[in-house]
C-alpha cells in the first residue's frame, strides 16, 4: 500500500510568511506616508514657481516689490502684480496663497489646507514660504518653512 504525501504548507510555514509581510509592512507603510506628503507639498511649491515670475516682472516694472506694509489686504497685494486673490488658489492640499515683501525681498506664502496636510508642521496652520531677492537685474529664489508655522524637514519638497 502506498502512502498519501500531504499537499500544502505547514502551520509554522504560514506562520513566518506572515511576520516577513508584517515587518515589510511597518518599514514600507511610515516611508510611503512621508512620501505622499512630499507629493502634497511639492504642488504648493509649483504654485510659488508661477507666481515668482509675476514678482520678478513687477519688481522691474517698479523698482520694488509691492509693500507688506501694516494694514494692507493680501488680495490687494495679489492684485497689484496680477494675481487673484489669496484664496482662489485653493486646492485640496493648499488653502490659500498670498504675496509680500519685506524691504528688497519679496514673499509667497502658502497656506497649506489644515485638513488634508496635518502632520506635516509643528503648528495647526504650515506655512510654505519662498522668497525672492533681487539682486541687479537676477532674481535669488529660495524656497524654506515659514517662521512659526515650520514644516518638519522630512516634508519639504527635495526643492526646497
Amino acid at each position: 500500500m502506498m502512502s498519501k504525501q500531504a499537499n500544502g504548507f505547514t502551520l509554522i510555514e504560514l506562520m513566518i510568511t506572515i511576520a516577513i509581510i508584517g515587518i515589510l509592512a511597518s518599514i514600507a507603510i511610515p516611508e510611503y506616508s512621508v512620501y505622499t506628503k512630499k507629493a502634497k507639498m511639492a504642488e504648493a511649491l509649483a504654485l510659488t514657481h508661477e507666481v515668482k515670475t509675476a514678482m520678478a516682472v513687477a519688481h522691474s516694472t517698479h523698482g520694488s516689490f509691492p509693500d507688506d506694509v501694516y494694514g494692507s489686504s493680501a488680495e490687494l497685494r495679489n492684485k497689484s502684480v496680477g494675481l487673484q486673490e489669496p484664496e482662489a488658489y485653493a486646492s485640496e492640499y493648499i488653502h490659500s496663497m498670498w504675496i509680500g515683501a519685506y524691504g528688497d525681498t519679496g514673499h509667497i506664502v502658502v497656506k497649506l489646507n489644515e485638513r488634508t496636510m496635518a502632520g506635516v508642521g509643528n503648528s495647526s496652520t504650515p506655512m510654505l514660504r519662498s522668497t525672492i531677492a533681487m539682486g541687479g537685474d537676477t532674481a535669488q529664489f529660495e524656497c524654506n518653512i515659514d517662521w512659526g508655522h515650520s514644516i518638519k524637514e522630512e516634508y519639504l519638497p527635495n526643492a526646497c
